[in-house]
């Protein structure tokens, strides 16, 4: 067996499987959250805070947050306003 790859989420240390998705790490490390992510009532994001998608392979120190479906929708559109009629 190889040895756990350590990647964070939401800054917590989570021992993954090499060569698995970081849905299924996330899944073993908290199913209610993998739950509202695969429900899409959450969102993955990267550490740079692009959407992450669900099926990413794992690597030894890959940063992962899990956030409102809301943040990344304004993220990703530079002319989103919040304050819109």
């Amino acid at each position: 067996m190889s040895e756990p790859v350590r990647i964070f989420v939401n800054a917590k240390s989570v021992d993954a499987r090499p060569g698995e998705t970081v849905i299924d790490a996330i899944d073993r490390w908290d199913a209610a959250v993998a739950g509202t992510l695969r429900a899409g009532e959450r969102a993955l994001a990267d550490n740079r805070g692009l959407v992450a998608p669900l099926d990413t392979i794992v690597y030894g120190g890959a940063i992962f947050r899990v956030v409102s479906n809301r943040q990344l929708r304004e993220a990703d559109d530079p002319y989103a306003e919040t304050d819109q009629p």
